[in-house]
């Protein structure tokens, strides 16, 4: 089944689940944010919007600069990435 039947088929579910609320992630706004929106512009359908965005690569490029891109640098640094 391809991306654009998939959100064809639920766009309302995840239209419902998005919209207008905030939206956290890594990378958000130049990534998911975009992704969204093609999504939901390949099927005709307006995208959800948030009513805010937390987005850690701009929270983390404070602390690292450009190794906030690689999640790697920051996880091991507050030990969120561990191998045993």
């Amino acid at each position: 089944m391809s991306q654009t039947h998939q959100v064809s088929k639920m766009h309302e579910k995840i239209y419902d689940l998005l919209n207008g609320r905030i939206w956290a992630g890594h990378n958000i706004i130049r990534f998911d944010c975009v992704r969204i929106k093609e999504a939901f512009a390949e099927i005709g359908k307006a995208a959800p919007e948030p009513s805010g965005i937390i987005d850690s690569l701009g929270l983390l490029s404070d602390k690292f600069g450009k190794r906030a891109g690689n999640m790697k640098v920051p996880c091991k640094s507050y030990v969120i990435f561990q191998k045993d």
